[in-house]
């Protein structure tokens, strides 16, 4: 549930500054950095929508080397071969933004496997979707809590603090996905309080 709660996860009460003048330039930076797609969720892993994932001189300048579009073609804004051209690889998987699909099961597997190729070959990986909220963000919160060993309220608020708190906010079936495995893997963590 604290997935839901707008108000648990909110990146925004995680800033902190000597004064609230410097609380809220600092507030107003890290927007601007959410809107500049893709954002760094780790090192070596960046996520965004399909707008971003077209800037490929900026995806050349981020060491980006593999591309995993999750939206399928529709999430296809230029032609496969502007990828090929500019030296990425691009990996696109069909996969639907629907509560009961079944996202990890399915797609982590071969996620896990392409940003890692990525990473191992010194590169980095970009995973998108259409909006880059919730198939591309799960996707990239489990790779995350997996391989980091992150407990799970933590990379959703490190994710939102990243992206924004639209991160992973609308399908409440991925939020259930991704709390199933945290229990699986022992990354559930302490439940949540507002300080």
């Amino acid at each position: 549930a604290a997935i839901r709660d707008a108000e648990v996860l909110d990146w925004r009460r995680t800033v902190q500054a000597e004064t609230s003048e410097g609380r809220e330039a600092e507030i107003r930076r890290i927007r601007l950095q959410q809107e500049d797609l893709p954002v760094e969720i780790s090192e070596g892993l960046f996520l965004s929508n399909a707008t971003g994932a077209t800037r490929l001189n900026r995806l050349n300048e981020l060491g980006v080397t593999h591309v995993m579009n999750v939206a399928g073609r529709v999430g296809s804004l230029i032609p496969d071969e502007a990828y090929r051209d500019a030296g990425i690889r691009l990996l696109i998987v069909d996969a639907e933004d629907e509560v009961y699909y079944p996202m990890l099961d399915k797609h982590l597997e071969d996620v896990k496997t392409f940003i890692n190729e990525a990473r191992d070959g010194g590169g980095a990986c970009l995973v998108h979707c259409q909006a880059g909220i919730n198939r591309s963000g799960v996707l990239v919160a489990a790779y995350k809590m997996v391989s980091e060993r992150m407990e799970v309220l933590d990379v959703v608020l490190h994710c939102r603090r990243q992206r924004g708190n639209l991160f992973l906010s609308t399908n409440q079936g991925f939020q259930e996905q991704l709390v199933a495995l945290a229990r699986r893997e022992g990354l559930l963590g302490n439940a949540p309080t507002l300080q």
